[in-house]
């Protein structure tokens, strides 16, 4: 593993060395400035460590991957499992639809199949109301009606309408939820409801992602030094499966590597956290998102989960370091890959974001039954432990 993580290193200074204005990263004079285009009370950028993860072999292709967190060891667990799954055909996966969901509260005396017809027809004006959206190629694809309340001593009854938009490469929050309101703005024009409230649901289960890999029982044994190493890990997934408390921390330990990737993308962590954690409670029981199949030879891992990202946008192509994570993100692709106003599409960054943080779950499991997570840990704690006391020396 030493002779591994030199080559690692050499590769890492020589990415470096060929990556133009990577300073870039960091907050500039302007930082103030930037900041005010985003939030309100500004006083400049906060900044958070910044990784990266070269040649990270997902659906036969490369990508350069810059991770953005501050936990100690995630950013090397991916880089040197990814190095060991790169020769075994790296990380597969199957993107499914990017659709986005704008809800409307509407109370009405009208019946549910009513809300329903009147719904139907104003969704299929949405495309002409909202152009940009279908510039993009995105387009409002359904609608459902569901009744939540009827109240007894009334006529009165509160329906929520569900807008099903195909957001396309943009994350879609701001546009679905406008799509919403218009909506509920019609309600109320021809006097059918009275729409209390318009919103994006980050409930995304309509944008999942599958990714699976497939590792030798050989390559687990020597990387945890254990005989045992595959019924080990089985056991781990097993435990996950059947203890709450055990599924939280499996499932954080992969928005470790998901939420790192999300964030230095530009895109919104808090919804891609909260659409994670609400797919693993579908049913109406928390599960971990991976599980594995042990076969003769080789221990197949999955990993599925709701990526909600976008490429396209203000938000999301505004700031420094977002952009440069698209420049380096896409760095290894042909010219012929490449587009000069969207290098990489919102389906192909999210199979990016699962590989990633299926290669995070495989990493820590295999620390815990091997050496122990705390292993990889303390060297840069320690490091911390030592800037902490200078830092209050000197204030």
């Amino acid at each position: 593993m030493d002779g591994e993580n030199s080559v690692m290193a050499d590769e890492h200074a020589d990415l470096l060395r060929r990556i133009r204005h990577y300073e870039d990263f960091l907050a500039g004079s302007d930082a103030r400035e930037l900041a005010s285009y985003f939030i309100e009370g500004e006083i400049g950028m906060h900044g958070v460590p910044l990784g990266i993860v070269e040649d990270a072999y997902i659906n036969e292709k490369f990508y350069d991957v810059p991770m953005a967190t501050e936990e100690a060891s995630i950013v090397a667990a991916v880089r040197f499992w990814n190095r060991l799954l790169r020769p075994i055909g790296g990380i597969q996966t199957t993107a499914l639809r990017t659709i986005v969901k704008g809800q409307v509260l509407v109370e009405t005396q009208v019946s549910t199949d009513e809300i329903l017809r009147y719904a139907t027809s104003y969704t299929k004006q949405c495309d002409k109301e909202f152009p940009q959206m279908i510039q993009r190629g995105g387009i409002a694809t359904d609608v459902s009606v569901r009744l939540i309340e009827k109240y007894p001593d009334s006529t009165h009854s509160l329906h929520v309408v569900t807008l099903y938009i195909d957001s396309r490469d943009a994350m879609g929050a701001h546009r679905s939820t406008e799509m919403a309101q218009w909506v509920g703005a019609c309600f109320k024009r021809d006097g059918r409801g009275i729409p209390i409230a318009s919103i994006v649901s980050n409930n995304a289960h309509e944008r999942c992602v599958r990714a699976q890999t497939s590792i030798p029982h050989k390559i687990m044994r020597r990387i945890t030094g254990k005989q045992d190493a595959v019924t080990r890990l089985e056991r781990m997934f097993v435990w996950a499966k059947k203890d709450i408390d055990r599924a939280v921390t499996h499932n954080k330990g992969i928005m470790n590597g998901v939420t790192a990737v999300v964030l230095a993308s530009g895109n919104d962590t808090r919804a891609a956290e909260a659409a994670a954690h609400a797919y693993a409670s579908k049913g109406g029981r928390y599960h971990p998102l991976s599980w594995c199949e042990i076969g003769k030879n080789n221990i197949d891992v999955f990993l599925e989960l709701p990526v909600v990202i976008g490429t396209v946008g203000d938000g999301v192509r505004t700031q420094l370091g977002s952009r440069r994570f698209f420049d380096l993100v896409t760095r290894k692709m042909s010219g012929a890959q490449k587009n000069t106003t969207n290098s990489i599409g919102s389906s192909e960054l999210s199979s990016v974001i699962a590989g990633i943080g299926l290669i995070q779950n495989i990493a820590a499991l295999t620390a815990l039954i091997g050496r122990g997570i705390q292993y990889g840990h303390m060297p840069l704690h320690e490091k911390r432990r030592k800037i902490s006391q200078i830092t209050d020396i000197e204030h």
